[in-house]
């Protein structure tokens, strides 16, 4: 599932039973999309972790759906009319990751780098995010359409600042070759398949910003 793209009522269905909601008619009141049950992630043996974070690069369809998927769409390409506009292509989707990571890694950035020197990545809760590859100097909220909660919106030119630097500092590579090596190293062996979270975390963050960047398109933080 994807974040904020069901319903408060489909929010107390199970995921194996939700279904979309009908769209909106002229006599009826609009609803407010909120935050939107998540899954957990399993290991190859089938051990199922607490809630997964992903991260796609792609555009709002990609991860939202129906009317509010065009809303923010119409919203972010206001906002930022330099994004890529590549309707059709292959979204990228990263690993899941355990959603605990998220605050693990702001926590251990913060610890190595200094609160200040990772604003970027601070400032961002991975609940309804996207990081953008356009100028911006801060975190920002985007009041969206039908939204219970605004858009947060980051630079990701900032990220990947703060992700170099904090690679540096905790002797993690950013090459994507040795990336992907790391990736499958905690993927493969089920005894390590919730340990060093802010690692997995990081590694999946990082090759799904340079991807953005290469694409030119947002990065989003899906729960």
């Amino acid at each position: 599932l994807t974040f904020a793209s069901l319903s408060p009522e489909s929010q107390n269905q199970d995921p194996a039973t939700a279904t979309a909601t009908p769209t909106a008619t002229a006599t009826e009141t609009p609803k407010k999309h909120s935050r939107a049950r998540v899954r957990g992630i399993t290991n190859r043996r089938g051990i199922v972790s607490r809630l997964s974070l992903n991260f796609v690069v792609g555009r709002a369809a990609d991860v939202l759906s129906g009317d509010f998927a065009n809303a923010v769409e119409t919203a972010l390409r206001a906002r930022f009319p330099s994004l890529d506009d590549s309707a059709g292509a292959e979204p990228y989707h990263s690993d899941p990751v355990d959603a605990r990571a998220w605050p693990q890694l702001q926590q251990r950035a913060a610890s190595l780098l200094g609160a200040a020197a990772v604003p970027s990545l601070l400032g961002v809760e991975a609940y309804q995010a996207v990081y953008v590859p356009a100028p911006l100097g801060a975190v920002e909220n985007l009041l969206i359409p039908l939204a219970a909660d605004p858009l947060q919106i980051a630079p990701l030119g900032a990220l990947l600042s703060e992700l170099r630097a904090f690679a540096a500092k905790a002797s993690l590579p950013i090459d994507d070759v040795e990336l992907m090596q790391l990736a499958a190293h905690y993927l493969e062996d089920d005894a390590l398949f919730d340990k060093d979270l802010d690692v997995q975390l990081y590694v999946q963050l990082m090759l799904s910003a340079r991807q953005a960047a290469t694409r030119n398109q947002p990065l989003w933080l899906v729960r």
